[in-house]
């Protein structure tokens, strides 16, 4: 089949409808038109034989093979909007010659809309532009009178390609602002930001008033560093006492004397109040000399913590004894350094023989 180069038309529907007057127009209007060379794709004086009296019979475009026409194809690809065709009615030897009828060319299921009206052994032809179906290219045919039918297709409309994007028109003026919408929700808390550069420091005050209140009265003396008193037993018998630093060492005054410990003048005790909850620790020295032997050790609230005894053999020369552990004490816990025999660190010996002791203990709070 020769084909033709396309050609883009603009043909109006009445002019459409001038070439085939008593059919319904239809709008080419933009559509591109491939003419072809003529193809016959319906003949039922070939195939199928007379359409009886209103009789509706379906057709392909391209089916002429099998529709009494030629060997030859409409289109290929996508399906034409509409046909260039003609169709020729013969009717000879068929009908009523004083009998009219009418032909419908049309899209399957469409209108009765008339294509052409003949006589009863008539023959006559007709040419227009016929819309076919979009989905599958078909089109239907019904004849009120008896006769052959004849479709002879020369061109075809399809939509073109699109043509090349236009200049953009100028902007529109802008619209008037519309009302302030209802505020939303508010977001969530955005992350802290970076603390910022400390500040310069600010300008001296003026100094305020002398004031001229009366002095208050001394208060006692508070808890020194680590929280605890430490304070000096004058004697053993419940002398005075002297209050000294926190965590400082207390030493004891040596002496030499006989008989009973708590009758020996100048006798002297390490003890600790606690103030303050915590873990201490607690070390002590004491140097001995005199006597057979002298167990040192730690005593709180009266109980000899038997972790903190140390135990040393006397002989004639002075001996030193040390010791440190770490300890849970509660407030108001007493804690004594003090020997075996009589609960305080002294000077004397129970058994009268000669003693002499100088002893310090340190308490530490870690915690």
């Amino acid at each position: 089949m020769k084909v033709v180069r396309p050609l883009v038309v603009a043909i109006h529907a009445a002019l459409i409808s001038g070439l085939a007057p008593n059919a319904e127009a239809v709008n080419v209007t933009g559509l591109v038109y491939t003419p072809i060379t003529p193809c016959r794709i319906v003949d039922t004086r070939v195939t199928g034989g007379p359409f009886a009296a209103k009789e509706t019979r379906t057709y392909a475009t391209n089916g002429a093979a099998t529709q009494g026409g030629g060997s030859c194809t409409v289109y290929s690809g996508t399906i034409p909007s509409a046909l260039s065709l003609n169709v020729t009615v013969d009717a000879t030897s068929l009908g009523n010659p004083a009998q009219s009828g009418f032909l419908n060319l049309l899209p399957q299921n469409g209108t009765n809309t008339s294509w052409m009206n003949y006589l009863g052994g008539q023959t006559v032809a007709n040419a227009g532009v016929a819309s076919i179906n979009p989905v599958d290219g078909s089109f239907s045919i019904k004849t009120q009178n008896p006769a052959n039918v004849v479709v002879d297709v020369f061109g075809y409309f399809s939509q073109g390609p699109a043509g090349p994007t236009g200049a953009t028109g100028a902007t529109g003026q802008s619209g008037a602002t519309g009302p302030t919408g209802v505020a939303g929700d508010a977001g969530p808390t955005g992350a802290t930001g970076l603390v910022g550069p400390q500040g310069v420091t600010g300008a001296t005050g003026p100094q305020g008033a002398t004031g001229t209140g009366a002095t208050g009265p001394t208060g006692a003396a508070g808890p020194g560093n680590g929280g605890a008193y430490l304070y000096l037993q004058e004697n053993a018998i419940g002398g005075p006492y002297l209050l000294v630093a926190a965590n400082s060492p207390i030493p004891l005054p040596g002496a030499t004397c006989q008989g009973s410990a708590f009758a020996c003048p100048g006798v002297g005790s390490a003890q600790v109040l606690v103030l303050e909850s915590g873990l201490y620790k607690i070390s002590f020295e004491a140097t001995v000399s005199g006597g057979a032997s002298a167990p040192v050790g730690i005593v709180v609230n009266g109980v000899l913590r038997p972790e903190s005894v140390v135990t040393s053999v006397l002989g004639s020369n002075p001996v030193v004894v040390s010791h440190a552990f770490i300890l849970q004490l509660n407030v108001f816990d007493q804690v004594v350094l003090a020997n075996e025999s009589s609960g305080i660190l002294q000077v004397g010996s129970p058994l009268g023989s000669p003693l002499s002791v100088v002893a310090s203990m340190l308490v530490e709070k870690l915690q």
